[in-house]
């Protein structure tokens, strides 16, 4: 079985049972909080990941985690599962197979924003609500700052990508003069 095989039963397997429990965004949550906390702490995903430590031990550091967050019954059980079963290696990668799921069950696309200073909550908002007329989907934004694009926007949704930056522009322009002096 490859791995991607593998991820998507995982992630579809753990939609199913949120989807049931209408928790879908929160269940989703709470696996992408447990994920960011295993990055984050280094000698935590060193005990969950080592073959030789026992599955107890590791099932008593997901739930002391899991209570102190306080995260659902059902996000404890997946986790267990998968120290059961020795895949908590796989848990980014399931995260993200299940984000996509998410995102197909809710009718939402993910959508990746670059701009070179914060949004105003108003810009912010006539963004979605534009990008929303545009794909027929709820938008879910991801904002990122990147002081190097100098001004405007770029727009990332799938493999669709919109620059109206002024380093794209720029950029476009150098391209068109490099190519007429190479002649």
């Amino acid at each position: 079985m490859t791995e991607r095989v593998l991820y998507d039963r995982y992630a579809r397997a753990l939609i199913d049972c949120a989807k049931e429990k209408g928790r879908v965004d929160r269940i989703g949550a709470e696996v992408e909080k447990f994920s960011l906390i295993i990055r984050l702490t280094i000698r935590l995903a060193e005990v969950l990941y080592h073959t030789l430590i026992d599955r107890r031990v590791k099932k008593d550091l997901v739930e002391r985690i899991v209570e102190s967050q306080r995260f659902l019954k059902t996000t404890k059980r997946f986790l267990w599962l998968l120290v059961d079963k020795g895949r908590m290696r796989c848990l980014d990668e399931i995260v993200e197979r299940y984000k996509a799921l998410a995102d197909l069950i809710k009718n939402r696309r993910r959508v990746l924003v670059v701009v070179a200073r914060p949004l105003r909550r108003s810009e912010l908002n006539r963004l979605t609500t534009k990008l929303s007329k545009l794909t027929g989907k709820g938008i879910e934004l991801c904002v990122k700052i990147d002081p190097s694009i100098i001004g405007g926007i770029k727009v990332q949704s799938e493999a669709r990508v919109w620059d109206a930056t002024v380093k794209g522009r720029l950029d476009a322009i150098r391209g068109v003069f490099e190519s007429r002096w190479r002649r």
